[in-house]
């Protein structure tokens, strides 16, 4: 048996496009409008982009905090922190992995310029609370919706509640287009800044749009727009994107079915509020020892599984800026146990019973 962490639903159809003359850019806002109720979005060439684009778009400047989980990928934070900004770690809460909100509320401060919730596996911490403390304290609300996109809050989808969202279409990603991300603007106030930004630095936005006889250099700014070929496979994707849902929420449930009674894990719980996409299925071991064990002997027999992110206030550079002070208890506890196991459309019934009972077997279970 050889069942992958990880396999890219993308074939020869998600390619039809690429040869069609049609405005690749303006077909995918289109339908990022009509799938997603999304009227502002900024095709990039990752969600890293467009995390970077934000801390510029909200002018992050030395002495600005921003409050994030340490519990990340780094790019969530490079943006900041390279613009001076005191990167302020929040905890986790340990049923969902998402941003303790509680936490923030501690940890927030006259300086905090921006608070950016990771919606991990497609989980949203209570964006409703979230959205009002940032608006009763002249906050922006930054959404890392990297694992989130067709996932929602309530009847919202996970990177339009924000000011900003992010989005991602790497290969791991429920959609993907091999690389590339998203920048989702909420906050209309903020177009003008977006816009030259997003176009290098100058106005061409405007000049393109008549407001202007000519464009110029006018502001920072960067080379963040995806390619169009990417943009021609992501409209194959958003083609296939019910399939996907259905497809890994199948996983999903199979999984749960087959391991909620098991006593030796802890699964993550998905709130009412959420409706997930099914973007990851993890569960916490017991101890760091066994979840290193699992994930071995379960490479033995062919199956690849795996842990996830490394706690950023614990990294080299997080030690190096004076990071590691932050006590974040269970941040420390998730990483030593979390297990991710594979979830993918094409991953078959009978290889989620092989992955489940070699679990079981190897963590001692009947």
């Amino acid at each position: 048996m050889k069942i992958p962490f990880n396999s890219s639903f993308v074939d020869e159809k998600d390619f039809k496009y690429l040869n069609k003359e049609i405005d690749y850019k303006a077909e995918l806002k289109r339908r990022f409008l009509e799938e997603f109720n999304i009227s502002r979005s900024y095709f990039t060439t990752s969600c890293s982009s467009a995390l970077d684009m934000a801390a510029q778009v909200i002018e992050i400047k030395e002495g600005d905090e921003v409050i994030l989980p340490s519990f990340t990928y780094v790019t969530t934070a490079m943006g900041f922190v390279k613009r001076g900004a005191k990167l302020v770690f929040a905890d986790i809460c340990e049923d969902t992995f998402t941003i303790d909100i509680d936490d923030v509320k501690r940890k927030t401060t006259n300086k905090t310029k921006a608070i950016i919730p990771v919606h991990y596996a497609g989980i949203s911490a209570d964006m409703d609370i979230l959205t009002e403390l940032c608006s009763n304290e002249n906050i922006y609300l930054i959404e890392d919706a990297a694992q989130g996109v067709d996932a929602k809050y309530k009847d919202r989808y996970l990177g339009t509640i924000g000011d900003i969202g992010t989005y991602s279409f790497h290969s791991t990603k429920n959609l993907s287009s091999g690389e590339g991300g998203a920048f989702i603007l909420n906050n209309k106030m903020l177009e003008e800044k977006t816009n030259v930004v997003f176009e290098k630095g100058t106005d061409r936005h405007a000049f393109i749009n008549g407001i202007v006889d000519k464009y110029s250099w006018k502001d920072f700014g960067g080379s963040y727009e995806m390619s169009s070929y990417l943009m021609a496979i992501l409209l194959g994707q958003m083609d296939k994107k019910n399939i996907i849902y259905k497809e890994r929420e199948r996983v999903y449930e199979n999984y749960k079915i087959l391991l909620e009674d098991f006593d030796e894990i802890k699964l993550t719980k998905i709130p009412k509020y959420a409706s997930s996409n099914y973007h990851i299925f993890s569960l916490l071991m017991k101890n760091e020892e066994k979840r290193n064990e699992t994930i071995m002997k379960l490479k033995e027999e062919g199956v690849e599984a795996t842990f996830h992110y490394q706690p950023l206030h614990l990294s080299t550079f997080g030690k190096k800026m004076g990071y590691s002070k932050y006590d974040l208890p269970i941040t420390e506890k998730v990483v030593k146990q979390i297990l991710r196991l594979p979830i993918y459309p094409s991953l078959e019934n009978e290889d989620i019973e092989y992955i489940v009972n070699n679990i079981k077997k190897i963590v001692g279970g009947k």
